[in-house]
């Protein structure tokens, strides 16, 4: 089987899946990382925006917080109550109960979010509380009093978040300063203590954060200040030390994919809030943030695949339109190499090829038109030669036929007075001399009866033939001990196999005959007798090339793709020169190349009239080592039947 790439059909089929299929993946691979890319950039800022949002949501509510304790600490009754406390005296119990009471039903219900209030002196001593259960505490050793302690009037401090056991929460205190109304010296400090539900409902704000996605802080200790959606009781107990927490301790700040606390890629955003030591994060799982990548690349793929089937089936579609008329063109060609000059190829296109096969069905027509003018004129001439050679036939052969007649008689003359003559010495030459002229007029009588031949196949009578029975009474004229064709039906013998067959005059030569007779071979039209006629000629030369022996194949087939009937008669005797092939049909060439062969020299090509006579043609190819091979095509007769010659018994 031949490169499938080499036909015009092959290269039109891949040029067309080229050209549709490879823009389609590149387009598609290059949408895909598009949109990939642009999706990773959405949810990066996405996250992005999230944690910048809800630092300044967690600014804003401190912001609050401290105003919140700065009015507080600013307020005369508190710092009043402050200072008669410190004085002592019979009014201190009643200053300590008026400003309990007074944090407790009027500060402390201004912000539900506060756990407690506490006003502490100067010393770190809880002075009152809206927690009666702290008052007398001494948290002097709190960072929240220090920072407060310290700063100046109407400003205040956030201290870490922590848990407090005292007051059994985690919370986040916020101090501001209480300063005297003379002078303005520090008397001690307010604090508000918050409790951290109040920071957890903003971080826990998920809107838009998907099923995995969550807010959370981290202090500078690297310890999770607010909730996890992961793991119970994380704040103030879990340690996280992911890379953007890493990156915070240098004071940046980080978006990307990294493992967070759990192990779990995720897609992450940092927030740093160098004010308090905070990192705040908004992280997505990676399998969810790019769940839609996924679902993009599988629509991807199906657009993709459905555009390049759609593209590919228009590409095949337009190869085969291309190819077909290519292939006609080509199959009309070959028909017409094999001599079928009617057939015409049938398409309608418009197009160059459409104007191609109407060019070749112009030149077929003309060619087969010239062909037709050809064999008239060829018939012509056939039909003059055959009259000039029935003329010069029929006004030697009587003369020849008188000096033979003439021969015999002076010979049997001779012959009656032979006592008489005995002695004469002429008589031998005499003798000797008839017996000449008799040979010679009976080679000349020969000669004419050739002459006669060719007067026949000018116009010889056709009729539907069966190519198998004209060389199976070839055959029984060799098998027959008259040496001529008998009248027979088909023989037993006759079958499509190959049957290697003995007969007695071709023992005797030492040459084995192979047979292979198709017994469902059509019919030709055409005469039996001259068909006959041309396979004994070329059966006897063939006969002729094995003096020495060898092998004669006889086949017959049906050619179905060229409509013809094939006989091919072999040998295995020496191959012919090639340069002497082109001749072998010359009248008496055979007998320059082959001495030793019977006949007159005309067999060759009397057959090779006779079936160019037919509308067939007759081929010779010779190899050394393999002999001389004659290959007889005519065409099918077209009432002939195609049923097999055993069916016509």
């Amino acid at each position: 089987m031949g490169n499938p790439f080499q036909s015009v059909q092959g290269k039109l089929l891949t040029f067309a899946l080229c050209i549709s299929i490879i823009p389609i993946v590149v387009i598609t691979t290059i949408y895909h990382l598009n949109a990939r890319r642009t999706v990773k950039k959405q949810t990066l800022d996405l996250l992005k925006a999230v944690a910048e949002s809800r630092k300044s949501h967690i600014l804003s509510f401190l912001k609050e917080k401290r105003e919140r304790a700065i009015d507080f600490s600013s307020d005369a009754l508190i710092g009043d109550s402050l200072a008669a406390i410190a004085l002592g005296g019979y009014r201190k119990e009643d200053a300590i109960m008026s400003l309990n009471r007074y944090l407790l039903m009027s500060k402390k219900p201004l912000d539900p979010n506060i756990v407690a209030i506490a006003v502490v002196n100067q010393y770190g001593k809880v002075v009152a509380s809206t927690n009666e259960g702290i008052i007398g505490m001494d948290i002097s050793p709190e960072e929240v009093f220090a920072e407060g302690i310290n700063k100046g009037y109407r400003e205040a401090c956030v201290g870490q978040p922590h848990y407090y056991p005292y007051l059994d929460a985690d919370c986040i205190p916020v101090s501001a300063s209480i300063a005297s109304m003379w002078g303005g010296k520090t008397m001690g400090v307010l604090i508000n203590t918050y409790d951290m539900a109040a920071l957890n409902e903003i971080t826990t704000d998920r809107t838009g954060m998907g099923e995995t996605g969550e807010v959370y802080l981290v202090n500078k200790d690297r310890i999770m200040l607010t909730e996890s959606r992961f793991i119970n009781n994380a704040p103030f107990t879990l340690v996280v030390d992911t890379k953007p927490i890493q990156e915070s301790a240098e004071g940046k700040e980080m978006v990307g994919i990294y493992p967070d606390y759990r192990g779990v890629p995720i897609v992450g955003a940092s927030a740093y809030i160098p004010e308090f030591g905070w990192t705040l994060l908004a992280e997505i799982d990676e399998a969810e943030a790019f769940a839609s990548l996924r679902m993009l690349g599988i629509v991807a793929l199906i657009a993709g695949c459905i555009c390049a089937t759609v593209a590919s089936g228009m590409g095949i579609f337009f190869a085969l339109s291309s190819a077909r008329p290519i292939n006609k063109l080509k199959e009309a060609a070959e028909r017409f190499m094999h001599g079928d000059f009617k057939h015409r190829v049938r398409i309608t296109r418009r197009d160059e090829i459409g104007a191609l096969a109407e060019s070749f069905n112009t030149m077929a027509e003309t060619i087969e038109n010239d062909i037709k003018e050809m064999r008239q004129l060829h018939s012509q001439r056939m039909s003059t030669v055959g009259h000039l050679s029935n003329g010069i036939a029929h006004h030697l052969n009587n003369p020849l036929t008188g000096i033979g007649m003439c021969a015999e008689i002076l010979v049997k003359k001779m012959e009656e007075k032979a006592e008489k003559l005995k002695d004469a010495s002429m008589y031998g030459e005499l003798k000797d001399h008839l017996a000449r002229i008799k040979k010679a007029s009976g080679r000349c009588e020969i000669v004419v009866k050739d002459l006669l031949s060719i007067s026949r196949i000018s116009q010889p009578p056709r009729t539907a033939t069966c190519i198998t029975l004209a060389v199976e009474h070839v055959l029984n004229a060799l098998v027959s001990p008259s040496g001529r064709p008998q009248e027979s039906k088909p023989t037993p013998f006759m079958t499509n196999h190959v049957l290697h067959v003995t007969i007695p005059q071709l023992e005797s030569r030492k040459i084995q005959f192979v047979k292979e007779l198709s017994p469902t071979i059509p019919e030709v039209l055409g005469s039996h007798s001259q068909l006959e006629e041309v396979f004994m000629n070329l059966v006897s030369n063939a006969i002729d090339a094995m003096p020495e022996g060898g092998t004669l194949a006889v086949k017959t087939e049906h050619l179905a793709n060229e409509n013809k009937v094939e006989v091919t008669i072999s040998d295995t005797g020496p191959a012919i020169d090639k340069k002497d092939l082109p001749h072998l049909f010359d009248p008496y060439f055979i007998l320059k190349i082959r001495p030793s062969a019977r006949g007159t020299g005309l067999e060759l090509a009397l057959a090779q009239l006779a079936i160019q006579s037919h509308g067939g043609t007759v081929e010779v190819d010779s190899e050394e080592g393999r002999g001389t091979t004659f290959k007889v095509k005519l065409p099918v007769c077209k009432e002939a039947s195609t049923e097999a010659v055993g069916s016509k018994q």
